[in-house]
């Protein structure tokens, strides 16, 4: 938990660093895989998603299917699977 939290300050040093220097964006590309325990900090994609839920986001986010499961392969696996 103290890595992840040394984590999140470092990337916003950096992006603090990246606003001097001028115009541009940044990309971050990732999957959410560490759900904070109670009262914990996450990975850093999960923060950053919780960091963007206020009124005025100010990050675009795309999220996208990890697989798509074919109409001829739909029997082979349990139907909660594929939801």
């Amino acid at each position: 938990m103290i890595f992840r939290a040394k984590g999140m300050e470092i990337y916003g040093s950096i992006l603090k660093l990246r606003e001097t220097g001028g115009a541009g964006m940044v990309i971050t590309i990732g999957t959410p895989q560490m759900f904070p325990p109670p009262g914990g900090v996450g990975d850093l994609y999960y923060e950053l998603q919780q960091r963007n839920k206020i009124p005025e986001p100010f990050l675009a986010v795309r999220i996208d299917a990890a697989w798509t499961l074919k109409p001829t392969a739909a029997h082979l696996f349990p139907t909660a699977l594929n939801t």
